[in-house]
């Protein structure tokens, strides 16, 4: 379920998500709804590759199972 949760809330996922409800409502005719579909799409994206600093101690990262414990 864990694995799921974190697919879903994935920025990738939101951003192809919303690509794709864009392009129906660009199919549509729906402009002005395919635009700004288009654009929260472009920022999931764009936060998708912003890079995620993060205090290893407190969370459940990626970073924090890939650390050598030292």
């Amino acid at each position: 379920m864990n694995k799921i949760k974190e697919i879903v809330n994935a920025s990738w996922f939101k951003a192809s998500v919303a690509g794709v409800i864009a392009t129906l409502l660009l199919i549509e005719g729906d402009t002005f709804y395919a635009g700004i579909a288009y654009g929260f799409a472009a920022r999931e994206f764009l936060l998708g590759l912003k890079k995620q600093d993060c205090n290893c101690e407190n969370c459940d990262c990626y970073c924090k199972s890939t650390m050598i414990n030292s």
